[in-house]
């Protein structure tokens, strides 16, 4: 592990090395979609591994995660490591595991605390926009129950 003024660098299980706080990032993203739209997951691993989507997959996974697939229907460079990292096959279907090498203890401690830094920034986002329940602009998972 290196560190640039804040900017913790870490290794993938590929020997990729990463800005630590993107990559984490990138990773929890890839796990919600795998939970929530499995089908997007197994096209952009298609693509991280450099198999053929068709044009269609690629334009709507373009219009869905902006910051992850680009125009050209390729992964930025970021998400393709950490998909090549993390993501597995397994018996009972895929699965995305932690894709950082942490081969010592004091990058497992960076690791900690980026993920404590992201939880607390997200308690923090819905904390206040809860505070904001009859604004205009209602919590996140409300927004629709109001057009129902």
């Amino acid at each position: 592990m290196t560190e640039d003024v804040e900017r913790p660098i870490l290794w993938l299980k590929n020997g990729s090395e990463v800005d630590a706080r993107s990559a984490f990032a990138c990773w929890r993203t890839f796990e919600a979609v795998l939970s929530l739209r499995p089908n997007h997951f197994r096209l952009m691993l298609a693509m991280a591994r450099g198999e053929w989507i068709s044009d269609e997959a690629c334009d709507e996974l373009h219009k869905r995660y902006l910051d992850t697939v680009m125009l050209d229907g390729t992964l930025t460079p970021l998400a393709r490591e950490v998909l090549v990292s993390g993501a597995r096959d397994t018996p009972s279907g895929q699965v995305m595991v932690c894709p950082f090498l942490l081969t010592d203890p004091t990058e497992v401690v960076v690791l900690e605390q980026i993920e404590s830094e992201t939880n607390g920034y997200l308690y923090r986002l819905l904390r206040d926009r809860g505070d904001h329940q009859n604004d205009a602009d209602p919590p996140l998972g409300r927004r629709n129950q109001r057009t129902l």
